[in-house]
Parts: structure tokens; sequence; C-alpha cells
């Protein structure tokens, strides 16, 4: 950034190219001393091993000079050029002799007229080095022969000779394994040197165009192919040490060589290693990085490319370019980045960091629309390790920027993603918290509490997340109770500003309740096996189909001569959707202990939560609210629900007696809810106390029903396909003998003042016999 040149204001034709002149001689001057402090280390490095690091320090630093103007060093590159003789003896030297290769490999390509001697010097002690030393050493030396040879000498010559040298140990290496692999994979002194033919043969066919002419010289025109065929033939082995260099090797290969990434044999080898759980770590880490690389080092080749044209842009046609390669990024990455993106859903933080790097090149190179992306952005936010959530933060900022109304569309599939990353980083797939406690001593944030904090300036944005978080509790969603908890601890956490956020909630969990709990109950009872009455009326509405409107009608709230023995006596062998049914009755209880956990963080009172409406104007419920209390919200009965896990679809008799002790909890909280009289100021206290036994129950002896698992959605998904046992149960909006019609909940707050109590009234079964006026109410579909 020093470096760019500044713009001139006054003529904004005028162009500038370089630097200001002040700049270059200051960065000159740091360049010289530095270069006068490593010659003075340099002669005190041996007794003194402070300063060896100092010159290591140095030596850095005029790196990161060469990396921004290599221009700087080109009168020191005689000076440097010795240091690549360093005899290696400890990890200093091999730091030392890496920094001096990445400097050469930047400045002898801009030195005008260097002698022959300092050019067949420097290839000779580098190749001594890619012989004798490490990967370190190696990489570094390949890259700046690379640089020196195809700008400068052009001896392939000595690229050959390398090349043939262990690309022939690797053909040795493939025949001695097809002829006694066992014996093979017990020699490590073979296998040492088959490790490091790997890396230079992969190395070299990155750096070198294996496909121009003058590099190949007497080689086959076809040996980069030939190459592939090999590495392939080694990564079909069963050895995990032998796959995992060749797929290094076959990275490098491929950084020049893209068409290999298109191959459906190496396309399938990768997805596989991304995918599969029972792909090892190493080789998932291994697969994302050559990824990696790839993206860097084209992103690199275009930026060269793009430099190198604007040099030239005068005096060439845009026409007749014709640069096929300038797009390839983008295809290569679209056969990879589903399978990347599912990799991120990985216990081991390595896998995790490796494949968020790759999506943030993606994202900043423009490869994919970045919609595809926001989902598992949503779920890295939520990641434990800070430097991967503040990054996706970061990023899904930008994208809301640039994009306002992309993040929302993918919102619930990222919530939903973050649910099944929290499952494998809690190490407790039954109970997976939506909160948590970032800092000791700190109130619990929620989870995907950022994602709400994008959305929550838009009011449509957050009302819309809202409901598609709340339509995961309707029973028709069959979702599972451990993810209905966490999505209750993350509306439980959020960062709420206005009354208008947490009363929009309150308003629609009492419209899900109303609904869901009586729908519930219904197909609870129409799980019972039918008594002798209900078998008689049974056959006797299959005798009157023309006069349906005959038939009993039950409802469901209002029948109150039961008691639990006999409700008992009707339990059928089969308890999977008995069981299914209060499970789901549990997403109303959680929503709830929600209401009222929020009402008492916020202080809300309930004659503001009964005026409120949704409709009206924004600024009516604007005003601000802050937290009055640190109260923890803390459902203990789902919690030791799921705690339990899943019991047996036939339970024992302390089994059955619990599920309708359940079954007539949650009636009696729906009654309490809905009730004859709707004074809601009076039934107030009845549903805390409600819901105070509903988690004081976890402390009485006897089984608790399971959580949804994949037989009750398979029972309830095929429920609708089976005959009734019963006879068809409705919500009467009437009191039997009485011509008082209920009034619909959403009026009774208007009419408060004018409506008078009435006694209960003990429901009772209508005969077909009776009064047609009366049983008017028979139609299923009609409801208030």
């Amino acid at each position: 950034q020093l470096f760019k040149p500044k713009e001139d204001k006054d003529d904004s034709t005028k162009i500038a190219t370089e630097p200001p002149e002040v700049l270059l001689l200051a960065c000159r001057q740091i360049v010289n001393c530095l270069i006068k402090n490593i010659l003075t280390l340099e002669e005190s490095s041996v007794e003194n091993s402070g300063s060896s690091q100092r010159l290591i320090a140095c030596l850095t630093t005029l790196q990161l000079f060469a990396k921004i103007r290599p221009q700087l060093l080109v009168e020191h590159a005689s000076t440097l050029q010795p240091y690549l003789g360093l005899k290696c003896q400890s990890l200093g030297d091999i730091q030392i002799i890496s920094c001096v290769a990445r400097m050469l490999e930047l400045v002898v390509p801009l030195m005008e007229h260097p002698s022959d001697t300092f050019l067949a010097q420097l290839e000779e002690d580098a190749i001594k080095l890619v012989l004798q030393h490490d990967r370190p050493i190696v990489s570094s030396c390949l890259s700046c022969l690379g640089s020196i040879i195809n700008k400068v000498t052009h001896n392939y010559k000595l690229i050959r000779d390398c090349f043939k040298k262990y690309y022939e140990y690797l053909i040795k290496y493939k025949t001695w394994l097809e002829v006694d692999y066992i014996e093979m994979l017990n020699e490590n002194k073979r296998r040492a040197i088959f490790r490091r033919a790997l890396f230079i043969v992969g190395m070299l066919l990155r750096h070198f165009d294996f496909k121009d002419p003058e590099v190949l010289g007497d080689l086959s025109p076809c040996t980069k192919d030939e190459v592939y065929e090999t590495m392939m033939f080694f990564l079909q082995r069963d050895d995990i040490d032998i796959q995992a260099n060749t797929l290094k090797a076959i990275g490098s290969i491929c950084i020049r060589h893209y068409e290999f990434m298109l191959e459906n044999q190496l396309k399938m080898f990768y997805h596989k290693q991304l995918t599969s759980e029972d792909a090892p770590l190493r080789m998932k880490i291994e697969v994302l990085v050559n990824i990696e690389n790839y993206l860097v080092e084209e992103n690199n080749r275009m930026i060269q490319q793009d430099l190198e044209w604007k040099k030239r842009s005068k005096d060439e046609n845009l026409k007749e370019m014709g640069d096929v390669s300038s797009g390839m990024a983008s295809t290569v990455i679209q056969l990879y980045l589903k399978e990347i993106m599912q990799s991120y859903l990985y216990h081991d933080m390595q896998v995790r960091q490796v494949a968020l790097r790759v999506m943030q090149l993606v994202l900043e190179q423009g490869l994919v629309h970045p919609v595809h992306i926001v989902p598992y952005l949503i779920c890295m936010s939520t990641d434990i390790e800070k430097v991967i959530s503040h990054s996706a933060d970061k990023q899904l900022l930008d994208i809301e920027k640039k994009y306002p109304g992309f993040i929302h569309t993918k919102s619930s599939l990222g919530i939903r993603l973050s649910y099944e990353l929290q499952k494998i980083m809690q190490d407790n797939s039954t109970i997976v918290r939506g909160s948590r406690v970032k800092e000791k001593g700190e109130y619990p944030t929620a989870l995907n509490g950022y994602l709400y904090s994008i959305l929550r300036n838009s009011r449509q944005q957050r009302r819309a997340l809202i409901l598609n978080i709340l339509k995961q509790f309707d029973e028709q969603a069959r979702t599972s109770l451990s993810y209905m908890l966490y999505l209750a601890d993350n509306l439980a956490y959020f960062p709420y500003q206005v009354q208008d956020e947490p009363l929009f909630i309150f308003h629609h969990i009492d419209i899900m309740i109303s609904v869901s709990g009586t729908n519930l109950l219904q197909s609870f009872r129409e799980g019972l096996i039918m008594t002798e009455g209900q078998q008689k009326q049974m056959m006797e509405s299959e005798n009157n189909e023309a006069t349906l409107h005959t038939i009993p009608a039950i409802s469901a709230l209002d029948e109150d001569d039961e008691d639990e023995e006999m409700l008992l006596s009707r339990v059928p062998e089969d308890t999977s959707q008995l069981q299914a049914c209060i499970t789901a009755a549990q997403g109303c209880f959680l929503l709830l202990m929600l209401k009222q956990h929020i009402k008492d963080v916020y202080g809300l009172s309930d004659g503001k939560i009964q005026l409120y409406s949704p409709s009206e104007p924004a600024k009516a419920y604007e005003k601000a609210i802050t937290r009055r209390s640190n109260a923890l919200f803390n459902p203990k009965s789902t919690l030791h629900k799921l705690k339990e896990g899943d019991p047996s679809t036939c339970l024992d008799d302390d089994g059955r007696r619990d599920l309708i002790r359940q079954y007539l909890d949650f009636k009696q909280l729906m009654l309490q809810l809905d009730p004859d009289d709707p004074d809601d100021e009076e039934n107030a206290p009845k549903v805390l106390t409600a819901l105070a036994n509903a988690n004081q129950q976890v402390n009485q002896i006897g089984p608790v029903s399971s959580i949804l698992t994949e037989a009750d959605q398979f029972v309830l998904d095929n429920y609708k396909d089976t005959p009734p046992k019963v006879p068809k149960l409705v919500i009467s909006n009437r009191r039997f003998e009485s011509d008082t019609k209920r009034t619909p909940r959403a009026q009774r707050s208007l009419d408060k003042a004018k409506k008078h109590k009435h006694k209960k009234k003990r429901r009772k079964f209508v005969s077909s016999s009776g009064d047609e006026s009366e049983n008017d109410y028979s139609d299923p579909d009609f409801l208030a």
C-alpha cells in the first residue's frame, strides 16, 4: 500500500506510475542498513546464538521488502548468493537458506546483464540443496530455479537431468510394488527416497512447463500425462503414507495443469475424501490444501497477467487475445465447492480452518455467486474457534452490504447447518444448546445472534426470520425435540432492542399453541383403542353416509368425564404414535416457557402483550427495551426428556401410565390456555402453575416419553393413510345444551367488559336422533 502511486487530484488524466521519490529513498536506506547488519551479525553468529536469531530477523525483513519492491535489492544480490552454500546444521540455517532463495527468485530476473559465473554458481548451489535437503529448502530452491531458468538462463538441461533421475526412481518403485507389495512397504530406506522423488517431480511440473518443446528436449511429448498416470497408480494404493505423499505431488502438478482436476478419476477421489466420514484426517486436509494452493497461485497468475496487459494494452487487440485459461478457476471450483462446504462440518479444527480459507478465496475472487456460500457462513459464525467465527461474521456483513436480502433467503438453512455443527462440536448429539457463555461471568448469547443482529434493522426480514424459526415448532413440521430446544435457546437469547421484537414472538406463540395444541390432543385420542360405544357409532355412521352431520361430535378439550384408568385401558400395544404426539407437545411447552422467560427478562406486562397487534404502524412499538434480569432459560422437563433417550414402542404398565398422565397434563394446560371463561388475568396464574408442574415432573418416578425419532416421524407421516379408529373428533365452538357461542380468542380482549361468566358444563354425546339444529356443529370444517 505504501508503494501504490498516489493519484494527481489536480490532473485526473495524469496517471502516476511510480511511488514518491522520498519514500523510495527511505526504503533504500533501510535495506542498505539491514544488509550491513547482516554482514556484521554473520561474523558473530558462530559464537553467539542470539546474533543468529537477529540474522534471521534481518533476512525476514529483507524478504518483505523484496516481495513489495524487489528493485531495492538488485545491487545486493551478489551479497546474498553465498548464503545458499551455508551448511544446514540447525533450524535457523534452514530459515536463512529459504529466505535467501525466495529473495533471489524475485531479484535475479531484474538484474541487468548478471555475470555467467554468478548465475552458474547460483544454479549449482540451488540444485545441490534440492538433492540433499528436506522439503522447505527443496520447495524454495526449485521455485528460485524456476524463476532464474525460465526468465534468464534457459538452462533446461539441468532440469531435465534432475527430472529423469527422480522420475525413473518412481517407475522402479512402481514395478517393485507390483511384484512384491508387502516387502516394499517395509523397506524404509527406499520409501524415504520414494517420498523425495514424489515431491521433487511434482514441484518440477509445477515450476516448469513440460508442454514446451524447449523444456522437454529429448523427453516424450506426453511426459506430463505419463507422470499423472504414475501418480494415480500410487494414489490407488491402500497405504495412507503413499496416498498422502502422492496427493501432495498431484496438488503441485495441478497448479500448472488444471485440466487434471477436471478428470473424473481425480475428481471422484477428491469428493470421496472430502465427504466420507471414514476418510483419514490427513487426506481431508491435503485435498483442501491442494485446492487452496491452486486458487492462490491462479489468482497470482491472473494479477501478473493483468500487470503485463497494462504494459502492452495499447498495442494489443482485445478481440484477438482468446485467453481461455483466464476463467478456469471458476470452472474448477464449481466441481468441488459443494463437497468443500460439506467437509466443513467436521470435528477437527484444522479441517474447518482450511475449508474456511478456501471459501474466503472463492468469495474474494468472485468465482461463484455468494448466495451459495451464505448458509455455511451462517454456520461458521457459530464456531467455537474465534478466528473462524469472526472471519465468517465479517464475510456475512460484507455480503449483506453488497447484496441486501441474500442472507435472509438462506437464513433457515444456515441455522439448520449451525445445529448440525453444534451436534458435532458439543459431543452430545442428544442435548444441543443454542447458546454459549463467551466469557466467564457473562450472560449467555445466542449462537445465531449475529445473524439476527444483521437482519434486525429490517422489520420485514427479522419478522420473516422469527416466523421461519417458529414454524419448526408446528406439529406438521415433524421437528425433533433436540432441534426445537436449539431454536428455543436462540430465541431466548437473541439481542432484542425494541418492544416490537419480543411482542411479535408472543403474538405468534399464542396462535401456534392454540392451533397445534388442540390438533395434538385430537391426534392422541385418535391413536387410542375404540370403546364399544365408539365402535357402535362407527357402524351407524357407515350405514348413514347420507346424514354424516348426525355423527356424534366429541370435543377433545371438553371431554372432562374421562379418567386415567379408562384411558389406560385404551392404550394400544404399539405406542409409537402416542409417544410421537406427546413429544410434539413438548414444542408447546417449550414455547410457553420461552414466552415466560422473555417476559421476565425484559419486564413486559400482560396488558401490553394483549394489546399488541403486528399490523399496527412500526413506530407504535419501536420503544427501546433492555434486559432487566439475568434469568437463564432452563426448560428442565425438556432436558430430562432428552436425557431419557428413546423408549421402546411397547411400554410396560408404568410407561403407559406415565404416557396418559402426560396427555392429561397437556390437556389440562390447553384448557387453562383456552378456557370457557376468557378472563386471561385470572387464568395466567394457572398457566404458570401448569408450567411449573411440568418442570417438577422431572423428579417423579416413571419413564418419560421419547424425542421424535425416525420411527415416530414415519408413524406420523403415514397416519393419514390408515383408516380411522374412532369417530371424527372436532373442537366444538359451542357449549352443548346452550345457545351461547364461544368467542374467538382474538376478540376476547376487546369484548372483555361485555362478557359474563358461564359455568362449565359437562360434555355430552349427541345421539343421531337428536335435534338437527344442535347437530350443525358436527361438520369438522366448522371452526371459529
